[in-house]
């Protein structure tokens, strides 16, 4: 390799960044989530913004699709 002492020493510098890092991710991840009613409502809304115009366009499609067939 043309720049392998370049790689290592760019390697173990990222190794070092990220020790300090990973140990506050894992204090995130060991906590539990607890959700409301009004979070499980919010995810649902959410849900329906972003996927209801993409199924509503897919049936408006397949109707046309339909008029157009045999």
């Amino acid at each position: 390799m043309l720049f392998k002492s370049k790689f290592e020493r760019a390697m173990k510098w990222l190794r070092e960044k990220n020790q300090g890092s990973n140990s506050h991710q894992i204090d995130e991840e060991a906590g539990d989530l607890d959700l409301d009613k009004t979070d499980i409502l919010a995810i649902i809304i959410s849900a329906i913004i972003v996927f209801g115009p993409i199924i509503l366009i897919l049936f408006l499609l397949t109707y046309l699709i339909s008029l157009i067939g045999p």
